[in-house]
C-alpha cells in the first residue's frame, strides 16, 4: 500500500489528469482529517485549550465561500508552482522540496488557526506532488493537479459549514 502511495506521489503519470485528480483528492483530504483530529484528542487529553488554537468561528458568506473555493486554490497553487520552481532549482531532492514546501504552506496557514497547520501540511505535501509530477508534463496539467483536489477540499470544509 505504502509502495502503490509513493508510486502514485512520485512517479510519473499513468493515467488521465481527471483520474490523478480524483484520487488525490482522498489521498490528500483522509490522512489531513485524520491529523488534525488526532492532534486535537492530543492535546485535549494533555489538558491544552483547543479553542484558543483553533481558527475563529468562520462565517460561510458568499465571499468567503468564493473566496475558499475559487480564489485560495488559484492563487496558492500559482505561489506554489514558483516555490516549487525555485526550491527544484536547488540542489534537494525531490522529497525535500515537497516537505518544504508542505511545511510553508502548513505554517501560513496556522497563522489563522495553529490546529490549521496539521491538516494543511498534509494536504499541500499531495499538491506539491501532484504539480511535481505534472509538470514533466505541462505547466497546465501540473497546475489543474494541484488546484483541482485543493478546490474539491475547501468545497467539502465549505460545504459542512454551510450545513451547520
Amino acid at each position: 500500500m505504502i509502495l502503490r502511495l509513493r508510486s502514485f506521489l512520485f512517479s510519473a503519470p499513468a493515467m488521465p489528469l481527471w483520474c490523478y485528480v480524483l484520487l488525490s483528492f482522498p489521498i490528500a483530504l483522509i490522512p489531513s482529517l485524520v491529523l488534525s483530529q488526532s492532534v486535537q484528542w492530543i492535546l485535549i487529553f494533555f489538558g491544552v485549550d483547543v479553542a484558543s488554537i483553533s481558527p475563529s468561528g468562520t462565517i460561510a458568506t458568499p465571499g468567503a465561500v468564493f473566496s475558499a473555493i475559487v480564489f485560495a486554490p488559484i492563487a496558492e497553487t500559482f505561489i506554489l508552482a514558483y516555490m516549487l520552481t525555485v526550491l527544484s532549482s536547488s540542489s534537494l531532492r525531490r522529497i525535500w522540496v515537497v516537505v518544504i514546501a508542505a511545511i510553508c504552506w502548513g505554517c501560513f496557514h496556522a497563522i489563522f488557526g495553529r490546529l490549521w497547520f496539521f491538516g494543511t501540511v498534509w494536504s499541500f505535501f499531495v499538491f506539491s506532488c501532484a504539480y511535481l509530477v505534472w509538470r514533466q508534463v505541462s505547466f497546465r496539467k501540473a497546475f489543474l493537479a494541484a488546484a483541482l483536489p485543493h478546490v474539491l477540499i475547501n468545497s467539502l470544509m465549505m460545504m459542512l459549514l454551510l450545513r451547520n
